[in-house]
């Protein structure tokens, strides 16, 4: 690390290096060395930046830092890096995208660690280049703001707002103060003072224990009372604190008496809560469009920006007027980024695996399959081992084919089995929590934030099967049914409803549930949506995962009024059933049908009408119902699949209308809603099967036959190599002569065959006599020989 003379000599150098023009270069141009490094090594900008890493560096590199940022080619650099977000450097102008949001990984959001967690000299030091980087280049900045408005804001309130330094705490809720008052960025002051939360911190500083951090959150305060506009959650939290805040505000720094311009203010403040309808009121004007072109200018804001003005004082009101437009300089048209590209680590890893595949493969291939025992092992084993074995496999054979014919026939039975209908019972309820008639009283020392806020209310969606038995009874007996469900509205359920005879979960019914809000009643413009959908599983799972097995589904909101609200279940059934249209429905008689029962109806009408054709049995003629399906005189009995496709269409979902109470009276004696939903479920054979089908000890017996009969055809296959040595060595004790010609005979040609030299695989090699006699009747003289020589010859040629 270089002295601190030192260090400050090479300040002033890169400084004068950075800013040096020629002589004959106008006063507006860039200077040479700035240009360069925009355009050729921005990573030295970044490096510049991360000199606040170091106490000894963080002075020199920001004074040099300041003096490039007066170039807003340089600001837009910094702003936009993003090379901690896996990147290997800055990309400088090419890598600018204004429209896209940041990563949060740049090196401009280092910044709100080194103002917080850094030392003294290093926090200011990099709090007045912060300062510099969003207040210079007020075009750029707002882009930037807009585009990244939740991440930046969330680390500016909760990093450098909420500081345990006083310095950090208070120049930023300056700087906040100064932004939001920017006309550039009218579009980010109208969206920050439209959120409820951001006016919480703001009231939460005017009870800091440090006047002066009062004073400047009073001034961002002042922005949310004055804003015409005032959202629903806005004016909530100010009317239910209307009676503190009055209190407050009259009483608020009192010893700044001769702060004229502060007293009107506040007593405008005082004034502007006072005047507050009883009720929030829905805003005429919603926040200016983050990212639009309008954001640069607010003469169209109905006198807010301009009314708070004129209350201001001479030097914030000059400090705060429009400045002249900066004409930008280095930012040409942005470069769209490089389509990404697999990494070599990846594709290696892809290669191995493609080799493992291919290994594994190779192994299955030689894995011994054959399970007969070779033929004439009688001769050369003592007893009847054989034979039985041979027995064995003849009754194992029998076998197979016997449970192969009964797994047939139940597989048809499992099919063709009608399903049961049965009665699942819903109840819908809500329970509230915080609302305004639930408090202990008004506390006047402090502000509630609670009854806005905390104010929640908690829905509780229950389902259960009822019992065979109480499904029998509710056809039967009327008036029991309804007996049973004044209790099911008082909250007293029959243990049998509790009880099914299957264990059948709320969401084993339906594949997804959605909760739609009321939007004319939604608090904010819009409610957020509930939706639960089910996660894809694997064929015959051994069990389900929480989120595909519940009975109750729950979710919570803030609110304080009732809302409405429609439950919408999606069934979810196997076969699927759809919705006909009114020509097939005509046809099958019935309104839903799955598909192979409307490819059954339609085969069934074909043959009452008697309209298949004698001489084509599979087509048919149509009638006037039929043509409506297939829009043709003629209709051919494989195209039925096809042709009720555009007839077919989904169930529309179970819709629960609900209305969410809050108030005092309802929750005194509270009754769920109750709906009786109609589901089909499986006979008794298929629950059955899928018992037995996920009965843990099945598997592990199928893999214990599949281990045996590993080892079986490994056994055999030894067997086999044993027999082919016994005869080798019997045959050759008996004639070792002749066997041994025999023998090498067939090894030399098994090695022309693989030599080549045998092309035809009869055996024959160049050394007989038919290959050295030549002429018309020779060998050379057949046409075969005469079309491999030109073959050769013009493969050789290309």
């Amino acid at each position: 690390m270089l002295s601190f003379e030192s260090r400050k000599d090479a300040q002033s150098i890169f400084s004068y290096v950075l800013r040096f023009r020629s002589a004959g270069a106008s006063p507006k141009s860039d200077p040479v060395a700035l240009s360069y490094v925009i355009s050729n090594r921005p990573e030295i900008l970044v490096a510049l930046c991360n000199g606040y890493e170091h106490k000894e560096s963080a002075i020199p590199a920001g004074t040099v830092l300041r003096e490039v940022l007066k170039n807003d080619a340089a600001a837009a650099i910094i702003l936009y890096d993003d090379s901690g977000n896996g990147g290997n450097g800055s990309k400088g102008l090419t890598g600018i995208q204004p429209e896209v949001q940041q990563s949060g990984n740049g090196v401009f959001w280092k910044f709100f660690e080194w103002i917080d967690k850094g030392s003294f000299e290093v926090g200011a030091d990099a709090f007045t280049t912060f300062r510099e980087l969003l207040t210079k280049h007020k075009q750029i900045v707002a882009q930037y703001l807009s585009t990244n408005f939740d991440l930046f804001f969330d680390k500016y309130n909760n990093i450098l707002v909420k500081s345990d330094s006083y310095v950090t705490k208070r120049q930023s809720i300056k700087l906040l103060g100064e932004i939001l008052l920017d006309r550039a960025n009218y579009a980010v002051m109208t969206a920050y003072v439209d959120r409820g939360e951001h006016l919480k911190i703001c009231m939460n500083l005017l009870r800091d224990d440090r006047k002066m951090v009062q004073y400047e959150g009073f001034h961002v305060f002042k922005v949310f009372v004055a804003n015409p506009h005032k959202s629903i959650a806005v004016q909530k939290i100010l009317l239910i604190n209307r009676e503190r805040l009055v209190k407050f505000l009259q009483h608020f720094l009192e010893d700044r008496t001769e702060d004229e311009q502060f007293i009107d203010e506040r007593e405008f403040l005082i004034k502007q809560i006072n005047n507050m309808p009883a009720q929030p009121v829905e805003p005429l004007q919603k926040p200016a469009l983050l990212g639009s072109q309008q954001r640069t200018r607010c003469e169209d804001t109905s006198g807010f920006v301009v009314k708070w003005i004129a209350t201001e004082p001479l030097a914030a009101q000059s400090q705060r007027s429009p400045h002249a437009p900066v004409a930008r300089k280095g930012i040409g048209p942005m470069a769209t980024g490089q389509h990404p590209q697999s990494a070599p680590s990846q594709m290696q890893a892809q290669h191995e695996g493609q080799k493992l595949a291919i290994e594994l493969a190779k192994r299955r291939s030689r894995k011994p399959t054959d399970k007969n025992i070779p033929e004439g092992v009688e001769s050369c084993i003592i007893g009847d081992g054989a034979q039985r074995y041979k027995d064995l496999r003849d009754v194992e054979r029998k076998l197979d084919a016997a449970m192969m014919r009964k797994r047939m026939y139940i597989q048809d039975s499992r099919n063709s089995s009608m399903k049961k209908h049965r009665t699942l019972r819903i109840w819908v309820s809500n329970t509230v929590d915080d609302q305004e008639w639930q408090g202990d009283g008004l506390v006047v020392d402090a502000f509630d934030f609670n009854t806005n806020s905390n104010a929640s209310y908690k829905v509780k969606i229950e389902g259960r099967l009822l019992s065979d038995d109480e499904d029998d009874n509710e056809e039967d007996d009327e008036d029991d049914s309804d007996d049973e469900e004044d209790n099911a509205k008082k909250g007293i359920t029959d243990k049998k409803a509790l009880r099914p005879s299957q264990n059948y979960a709320l969401s084993h019914f339906f594949k997804s549930m959605t909760v739609d809000f009321d939007k004319n009643r939604s608090r904010d413009g819009a409610e957020p949506n509930v939706e639960w959908k089910k996660p894809s599983l694997p064929p015959n799972p051994r069990s389900l995962p929480p989120s595909a097995d519940f009975d109750v589904l729950e979710f919570k909101r803030g609110g304080d009024e009732n809302q409405n609200i429609t439950i919408n279940l999606t069934r979810d059934e196997t076969p699927e059933r759809f919705t006909l249209s009114p020509p097939l429905a005509e046809i099958l008689d019935m309104k839903e049908a799955t598909r192979a029962e409307a490819v059954t109806g339609i085969w069934e009408y074909v043959k009452v009408m008697g309209l298949q054709e004698d001489d084509e049995k599979r087509s048919f003629r149509c009638d006037d119902v039929l043509r409506q399906i297939f829009q043709r005189d003629t209709g051919y009995i494989p195209s039925i699949t096809d042709a009720i496709i555009p007839h077919l269409s989904a169930l529309p979902p179970v819709s629960l209308p609900y209305t969410i109470r809050v108030d005092q009276d309802f929750h005194k004696q509270p009754e769920p809603t109750v709906y009786d939903v109609r589901v089909t479920i499986d006979g008794a054979l298929r629950a059955r099967l899928h018992a037995f089908n996920m009965n843990p000890s099945y598997a592990g017996t199928l893999r214990d036959i599949s281990t045996l009969n590993d080892e079986l055809s490994v056994i055999i296959q030894a067997l086999s190599h044993s027999k082919s040595k016994h005869s080798f060595l019997t045959t050759l004790s008996k004639d070792p002569a002749n066997y041994l010609l025999k023998w090498i005979s067939s090894q030399k040609r098994d090695l022309e065959v693989i030599c080549g030299e045998a092309s035809r695989g009869g055996g024959e090699d160049v050394s007989g006599e038919e290959w050295r006699k030549g002429g018309a009747g020779s060998v050379w003289g057949t046409e075969n020989v005469r079309e491999s020589v030109n073959l050769m010859l013009s493969s050789r040629a290309r």
